[in-house]
């Protein structure tokens, strides 16, 4: 003892570990022998390890709740730990007024911070399946079913999930898992298939063509197309296509559900055919046998004829078809020989005629 570090009756040490003290009493020049003690350090526990949530289900008793713990636990009803509820290992709650209890573990006299453990009141689950379009699996389509939980789903077909998406008719279960309960619900699908069918009178042809249609779909509601366009009038009184190129008539049935079907035809105006027929002689001698110079044709639309001699001198203009030359100008036979003529017009496919030749008048 050679090295002294107090002096006094009272001594508070100042240490972060185990110590050992000798203390001795002097009197006079008198030194006592030396008494020892130690003082030991017991570090703070840990919070008990206790899981934090417990459910309980209405009208059935508190869970009881165990702590794994070397020293005492002490349970606490309030924050500040001065209400205690209950020594031990194990506790169980009885009033459930009191849903939140602290939770400490003692050691040498030495106390932990709480854990804290919460009671929770489970609800009771049901199951209940919505269906999108009614339930109506429509040809290729699909029907989404979801569960009215987020969680705890568990579905015929393996999925977890909260909707499904099924593309086969036939029935399907829920099975939902809740704290206090299981609930299960089925559901069937069923399939629609909706067949959109008609007959046309012709698919092809040429301008000023009516096609008169016949719908054979299945019962549904029905809309016409005409490249692409709504037209209602198809079925009623047929359709006259005026010009010349591809179309595409649709028909859509709709099922009161919501299923539907197309189908397209296709219908080809092609261009008018076109003929244009110039006789290369005439007679105009009065025996009613061809003695009218005239050119026929078929898909024209509009004509006009020049009839000129060697010298180029206009001797007849006309206009249609239906007219013609007989031979003579200012009410006189012209002499036998060739006159030139010159067809001008329009076809009824917008096409411009432009034909000149020569025609011989014979007059025996």
């Amino acid at each position: 003892m050679t090295s002294s570090i107090f002096t006094g009756s009272s001594f508070i040490p100042t240490i972060s570990q185990t110590t050992t003290y000798w203390v001795t009493q002097e009197i006079g020049n008198c030194l006592s022998l030396p008494a020892t003690f130690a003082i030991q350090i017991t570090p703070t526990p840990a919070p008990p390890a206790v899981q934090s949530s417990y459910f309980y289900c209405a009208g059935s008793p508190l869970p009881s709740i165990t702590v794994s713990a070397i020293g005492t636990v002490n349970w606490f009803s309030n924050s500040n730990l001065t209400t205690s509820v209950f020594v031990g290992n194990t506790f169980q709650p009885s009033n459930n007024q009191i849903l939140t209890y602290y939770v400490t573990e003692s050691v040498n006299g030495c106390q932990s911070t709480p854990s804290i453990v919460n009671l929770q009141e489970g609800n009771l689950v049901d199951a209940q399946i919505s269906r999108s379009n009614s339930g109506i699996l429509c040809a290729g389509g699909s029907v989404t079913l979801t569960s009215n939980q987020t969680i705890g789903n568990v579905w015929s077909t393996g999925e977890t999930t909260q909707s499904i998406t099924v593309n086969t008719a036939g029935t399907y279960g829920l099975i939902i898992s809740g704290s206090c309960n299981l609930a299960s619900e089925t559901v069937t699908i069923t399939s629609e298939n909706v067949n959109a069918q008609f007959t046309s009178s012709e698919t092809s042809g040429f301008p000023a063509l009516t096609v008169y249609f016949t719908n054979l779909s299945s019962p549904a509601n029905y809309t016409w197309y005409l490249n692409g366009v709504v037209t209602n009038s198809l079925p009623q009184t047929g359709y006259t296509f005026e010009n010349s190129g591809i179309n595409i008539i649709s028909l859509v049935a709709t099922s009161i559900n919501g299923c539907s079907d197309t189908l397209n035809q296709t219908i080809v105006i092609g261009e008018s055919e076109v003929q244009l027929y110039v006789p290369n002689t005439f007679t105009p001698n009065g025996d009613g046998i061809n003695d009218l110079f005239q050119v026929y044709g078929i898909g024209i639309n509009t004509i006009s004829v020049d009839i000129f001699d060697r010298w180029g001198n206009s001797l007849k203009t006309w206009s249609g078809l239906e007219n013609g030359w007989d031979g003579k100008t200012q009410n006189r036979l012209v002499p036998d020989g060739l006159y030139v003529y010159k067809i001008k017009g329009i076809d009824n496919n917008q096409k411009i005629i432009n034909k000149i030749g020569a025609v011989n008048l014979i007059n025996f």
